[in-house]
């Protein structure tokens, strides 16, 4: 499953110019970070341009090698057209993110025409999303810095409030500080892989007492407090990314990536209205990032606003029709609402921009089996205008035979990515026992529970194949397990019922059965 913290903030992290320090000794072999170029359709000749280019990219690239062993090796440039009235280097960064997409390199880099813009500001990245937008400018000198600045955020490194180096905004020279100089050698070896973390988990343990380290200078730079919330989220530490956040929104309560992690640690912790809250401030700043409509859907659907969640969903896709989490999340709602082949035109969708998705392949391979084996709609979801969309196919025709043949292929291929998915196994449990393979549906389920002891879906896989076999025993004992997990589950308690019944008859049952 995707990352919690690249899910969610996506884009947002960017951090906007300002400024480095000692060359490090580099002992270990360097690494090769592919970068797609992509240059501004407005730029008209972009000979001119690319022969202009050359010393600020070699300089950077010269750089980045003799001080990090970072080899950065240059592809392109392509042509790239923004869309007409983005204002600022934040709209050109969300233009890039849709429009250009890494095509198998590491950073996405845009240089954009500063015709377009309103902002003074030279540049922008992104470190979640590794995408950077420079500003064209003149001065050869200025797009150097500009080079050499946006890559260090891109690794890890801050605006910074003193003086004197490359990452100050009150003052700034070529050279990079020591601190700028740790940030980027810790993420030499960073991910570049779109929906994971930057960093290994034992990456960010080095990473927190650095950043903690410069965080407690206290010198009112609020990105050390964002980035140390990034990697608690990342560590699942609630409490502590509460607290770092709540230190960032005393510096900058309006700033939108607060409000974003804010509105993350809401969702974390089971408060969805009050994540709400917090998207919603931050869409304000920012109402054309796809992953913060994606963020409010996800906080909507915790409420069950489903139509209103599916509505986010929707607006994050038409801004950005490659964005897949979006997508699955529509599928996701459609499922719930009954509507099994809606939610697998879905996931095939997704699977076009992500033939590897573990969660596309699960929830495709469900909606499989729901079209031979229905289950009962998340009540409130069926109703939602827009997701109760009738399926063509039904139960029990061949066409749903076929469906659930097809369910298994796919749920196989989701658990061989990611074998550590409870749903996947709950669901290839279901197709099995659809096509009446009981050790093998018996063996999917009990793996669920492997993984999730508790899981009230595994529990009633396994009840229902039990009693379906006769043995009433084992059913009894799953369907015990729901109402002791849930006490009010009212299915659970009328098929526990029902099994004991059975139970008392058994002999006369298993002669009708002809066993």
């Amino acid at each position: 499953m995707r990352s919690r913290a690249a899910a969610f903030l996506g884009a947002v992290m960017a951090g906007l110019l300002g400024l480095g320090a000692k060359p490090a000794t580099v002992e270990e072999p360097p690494r090769t970070v592919n970068v797609r170029l992509a240059v501004d359709g407005a730029i008209s000749d972009l000979t001119e341009w690319r022969f202009q280019a050359n010393a600020f990219i070699e300089g950077t690239v010269r750089t980045f090698h003799s001080r990090f062993g970072i080899k950065l090796v240059f592809k392109g440039p392509s042509r790239w057209l923004p869309g007409r009235g983005l204002g600022t280097l934040e709209d050109g960064l969300k233009d890039l993110s849709v429009k250009v997409k890494p095509e198998g390199c590491d950073i996405v880099l845009g240089i954009i025409d500063q015709n377009r813009l309103s902002s003074p500001s030279l540049g922008i990245a992104s470190y979640v999303g590794a995408s950077i937008v420079i500003a064209n400018a003149a001065d050869p000198r200025a797009m150097k810095y500009a080079m050499l600045h946006e890559f260090s955020h891109v690794f890890g490194a801050i605006d910074e409030k003193e003086k004197g180096s490359l990452m100050s905004v009150e003052g700034h020279t070529l050279d990079f500080d020591e601190f700028t100089t740790e940030t980027v050698l810790l993420h030499k070896n960073r991910s570049f892989a779109r929906g994971s973390f930057p960093l290994t988990p034992e990456a960010i343990e080095a990473a927190i007492p650095l950043y903690q380290k410069r965080a407690d200078r206290r010198l009112g730079e609020t990105e050390l407090f964002q980035f140390l919330t990034l990697f608690y989220i990342e560590k699942d530490d609630l409490d502590a990314a509460a607290r770092t956040c709540n230190e960032a929104a005393q510096d900058n309560p309006n700033a939108a990536e607060v409000q974003v992690m804010l509105g993350n640690i809401r969702l974390g912790r089971g408060e969805p209205e009050l994540a709400v809250a917090h998207y919603v401030k931050a869409l304000e700043h920012h109402p054309q990032d796809p992953g913060l409509h994606y963020s409010l859907g996800l906080a909507l659907s915790e409420t069950r606003r489903y139509k209103e969640a599916a509505d986010q969903f929707r607006t994050s896709l038409k801004i950005d029709s490659d964005y897949v989490p979006a997508r699955l999340a529509m599928a996701g709602l459609l499922l719930a609402a009954g509507s099994s082949e809606a939610a697998a035109a879905e996931c095939r969708r997704a699977l076009e921009d992500e033939p590897r998705s573990a969660q596309a392949l699960y929830l495709l391979g469900t909606a499989m089996v729901s079209l031979n084996r229905p289950f009962t709609p998340v009540p409130g979801a069926d109703e939602a205008d827009g997701l109760d969309v009738p399926n063509s196919i039904k139960p029990g025709s061949p066409e749903a035979e076929q469906a659930v043949t097809e369910a298994v292929k796919y749920l196989e291929m989701s658990i061989a990515i990611d074998p550590r998915n409870p749903r996947a196994h709950i669901s290839l449990g279901a197709a099995y026992a659809a096509q009446d393979k009981f050790a093998e549906a018996e063996s999917a389920f009990l793996q669920a529970l492997n993984l999730e002891p508790d899981d009230l879906d595994a529990h009633f896989g396994l009840g229902r194949l039990y009693m379906e076999r006769g043995d009433m025993g084992k059913a009894a004992a799953h369907l015990q397990k729901i109402l002791d997990i849930e006490p009010d589950s009212e299915l659970g308690s009328r098929m526990l019922n029902g099994a004991f019944q059975v139970a008392r008859s058994y002999p006369l049952y298993r002669r009708k059965a002809g066993k």
